[in-house]
């Protein structure tokens, strides 16, 4: 049996060896809209970005249950509006009636913040590890 110790040590030599390895600022673990939100929000700040969902797209919370609160409808203008408002609004038409809302739609909405900000994601990825210096400090994350 391989302690966990070894398997880290072995991980991060593949890590440090692949060519796909990449140095991010932030690592968002879930595509929620609040996740994608967050991405965003960091992206926008001048973060070096990267998301990883466990499902197969974006969007899931609004997606998997096409579920909009009422508040996400408001016209506030004094406030930035959060993504779920966006969704929302997006999903409305200008007189209020509501526009055909797919699945669909929402994981294209989600998929659009990110690919215009320059945010790689993957999908069907998993956190498996956290990688530490010898400070004990987080150096890294390990995802299958």
């Amino acid at each position: 049996m391989i302690s966990m110790q070894r398997t880290l040590a072995i991980l991060t030599i593949l890590l440090s060896s692949a060519a796909s390895a990449e140095t991010y600022d932030v690592v968002v673990v879930g595509g929620s809209t609040m996740g994608v939100a967050a991405a965003a929000e960091a992206a926008d700040r001048g973060a070096k970005v990267l998301l990883v969902e466990a499902n197969s797209y974006l969007g899931v919370d609004l997606a998997g249950k096409l579920c909009l609160k009422a508040k996400d409808l408001r016209r506030d203008r004094s406030r930035p509006c959060s993504l779920a408002s966006q969704l929302a609004r997006a999903m409305v038409d200008p007189v209020g009636d509501l526009k055909v809302v797919t699945p669909l739609r929402i994981k294209q909405l989600c998929d659009r913040q990110l690919l215009d900000r320059h945010i790689p994601f993957r999908t069907w990825t998993y956190p498996c590890g956290i990688l530490k210096d010898k400070d004990g400090n987080v150096a890294g994350i390990v995802v299958a």
